[in-house]
C-alpha cells in the first residue's frame, strides 16, 4: 500500500513541474486560436449541412420518381380502415394436421407392389 501512495504522490509532484515548464499562450494568442478553431468549425458545420440537405434532396427526388414510373403493387392500409376486435380483423387460419404420407396425392404414394418388387 506504501508503494502505491509513493508512486502515485511522485506521479503528482512531476505532472506538476511539468506544467511549470509549459510555455503558455498569451491571452491574444488563445483568444485568437480559439476564433479560428471555432471558425473552422462552423464552416465545417455548414459544409456537412449543404451536403446533407443534397443528399436529402436526391434522394427524394428519386423515390419520387420511381414512384412515377413504377407506382407500387400494394395499396397503403391506413389506421381507420383496420377494425379492431372484430372477427374480420383477426386472420383467418385452417388448421390442419397431416401426416407426410397422408398429404401425398393418391397417384405419389408408394404401392404395395412396387415395395415387393424392390426385395
Amino acid at each position: 500500500m506504501a508503494r502505491l501512495t509513493d508512486s502515485i504522490v511522485n506521479y503528482v509532484q512531476e505532472s506538476f513541474q511539468e506544467l511549470k515548464r509549459v510555455t503558455w499562450p498569451t491571452r491574444n494568442q488563445a483568444v485568437r486560436l480559439t476564433f479560428i478553431v471555432l471558425g473552422f468549425c462552423i464552416v465545417a458545420a455548414a459544409a456537412l449541412g449543404v451536403f446533407d440537405f443534397g443528399f436529402n434532396y436526391g434522394y427524394h427526388s428519386l423515390v419520387d420518381y420511381a414512384a412515377k414510373i413504377a407506382p407500387p403493387a400494394a395499396t397503403e392500409i391506413k389506421p381507420e380502415d383496420i377494425e379492431v376486435g372484430t372477427e374480420e380483423s383477426q386472420p383467418k387460419t385452417t388448421e390442419k394436421t397431416a401426416s407426410p404420407v397422408n398429404s401425398l396425392p393418391s397417384s405419389a404414394k408408394p404401392s404395395k407392389n412396387a415395395s415387393q418388387q424392390n426385395k
